[in-house]
């Protein structure tokens, strides 16, 4: 059964919606790939009217809801960017006259209805603006959740270096070099989690003290082993202040 094809008008209020690529959205819905086959018989156009945009079509009453569930869900396609807002959802009502309204060009297919140049450039104009803050809030954002992944990278460094040295300080008191590790230590020195001078200095110093240590193993004298130790906890406390400031606590 074909239902029969009338005359609609949707409505779609908001404050940043015109000069926003809004019309040019809602004629690719119509020929989007998702809704292929649905709506391409739909003709009309859509054109700005006051504080919003309104899309006027022929079509049967199925498929002008279709469409406009459709226009709905822009504000939240990764194309709007979050500058599209509705007040409330868009409405549907049938045009009991259209004839007196409109002509049969102007449902000779589908597209943009556009104003007078001037406040199409007005519109162009400060839908650039809003792109622009947009796209800047964007960027903060993604440069946030990067500054978040790298402190939780520098985080975890420096627990594994921490935990590395507290035990091999505890296996240096015993004499025995075959327990010591120098995995996370050699990590930060290729990839500092602390970039200063300083704390790159003492992660050498250890790495060097380590070395020395399995060179002399049980041979070392007590004072060797009292200066590896001295260096490893002057290193702990460096490395427990760096986690205190970053709100973790060492057990």
């Amino acid at each position: 059964m074909v239902l029969p094809e009338k005359y609609w008008k949707i409505t779609i209020n908001g404050p940043s919606i015109q000069g926003v690529m809004l019309r040019e959205a809602i004629t690719s819905i119509r020929e989007s790939k998702e809704l292929a086959g649905c709506l391409e018989n739909i003709t009309g156009f859509a054109r700005n009217f006051e504080d919003g945009v309104e899309v006027i079509i022929r079509a049967d009453e199925s498929t002008a809801a279709v469409f406009l569930e459709a226009i709905s869900r822009i504000p939240e396609s990764p194309g709007s960017m979050g500058i599209v807002h509705f007040c409330g959802k868009p409405s549907l009502e049938e045009i009991q006259d259209p004839t007196k309204l409109f002509s049969q060009d102007d449902f000779s297919g589908f597209g943009v209805k556009r104003d007078g140049e001037q406040k199409e450039m007005m519109l162009a104009l400060q839908g650039a603006g809003k792109l622009f803050n947009a796209s800047a809030r964007i960027q903060r954002e993604v440069f946030g959740l990067l500054r978040e992944r790298d402190e939780k990278k520098v985080i975890g460094l420096l627990l594994s270096i921490f935990y590395e040295a507290s035990e091999n300080r505890i296996v240096i008191k015993s004499k025995d070099s075959s327990s010591l590790s120098v995995v996370a230590l050699v990590q930060g020195l290729t990839n500092p989690p602390i970039p200063t001078s300083s704390f790159v200095y003492q992660m050498n110093e250890v790495y060097r003290k380590i070395n020395d240590f399995k060179n002399l193993q049980k041979e070392a004298s007590d004072d060797e082993i009292l200066s590896v130790i001295k260096t490893l906890s002057s290193f702990l406390e460096t490395v427990a202040l760096e986690l205190k400031a970053r709100d973790i606590k060492i057990n």
